[in-house]
């Protein structure tokens, strides 16, 4: 029997399929354990409150109130809708056949298998955070203008800053990209570089905003937690 997926059908499938186990697990991981004994979300902490406003959103609360499997089913929705216009976004930028396009789907959803991201779903409290900042960063790679990659980056390092790793490896799509359709080396160049610009001024307004937002005592932890998180 010859079954045939439209790409919503596909994506719909897969994102099930994907989130599934996870809500059937049901289980508490070592921060939730954390947050839920504390009764605080603690991401204001690691300097991320954007994680922490979204859940006062979902709670209702300023107190951690355990939403399972709300979060999840936010995430399922997201990643759904979200991988749709992805899909689309990147079939039309690289001009590629339309019967590829359930190809590109299943090439798009090995992203959310590696170790690090699928490990990181388990954290109920955690991933929704992960998934939303990873996302911005995947649409980074069809909306190719300086100012929105400038604010969605600011974002993401207010929501999950480990996710901003991510960025370059978009850049590099790109200017392959670019190479591959025969543009000439000063504007590759040109691209690269104000990319690596908008990039670097991102962290830098990031650690900016923290001193002014947070404290004046904070500025060499936190410049010894990007190097940690970037450099090494």
């Amino acid at each position: 029997m010859n079954i045939k997926f439209t790409n919503s059908q596909l994506i719909l499938f897969l994102s099930f399929v994907y989130y599934l186990p996870v809500i059937l697990l049901n289980e508490y991981f070592l921060d939730d354990h954390y947050r839920v004994l504390t009764g605080d979300y603690a991401w204001v902490g690691d300097y991320r409150p954007i994680a922490d406003y979204l859940y006062y959103f979902l709670g209702l609360s300023f107190d951690v109130v355990d939403t399972f499997p709300i979060p999840y089913i936010i995430q399922y929705f997201t990643i759904s809708i979200l991988l749709g216009y992805l899909v689309v976004g990147i079939s039309n930028k690289f001009e590629l056949k339309k019967e590829l396009i359930n190809y590109i789907t299943i090439i798009c959803f090995f992203i959310l298998l590696n170790p690090f991201f699928l490990q990181n779903i388990y954290f109920r409290f955690d991933s929704i955070a992960m998934v939303f900042s990873v996302m911005i960063i995947l649409f980074l790679l069809i909306i190719q203008q300086i100012k929105i990659e400038f604010f969605a980056l600011l974002v993401v390092l207010f929501l999950y800053q480990s996710s901003i790793i991510g960025y370059p490896i978009i850049v590099c799509i790109n200017v392959i990209y670019l190479i591959l359709k025969n543009n000439n080396r000063v504007s590759i160049y040109k691209y690269s570089i104000s990319r690596m610009c908008v990039f670097f001024s991102a962290i830098l307004v990031f650690i900016l905003l923290l001193v002014i937002l947070f404290s004046q005592t904070v500025m060499l932890p936190v410049i010894l937690i990007l190097l940690d998180l970037y450099l090494n």
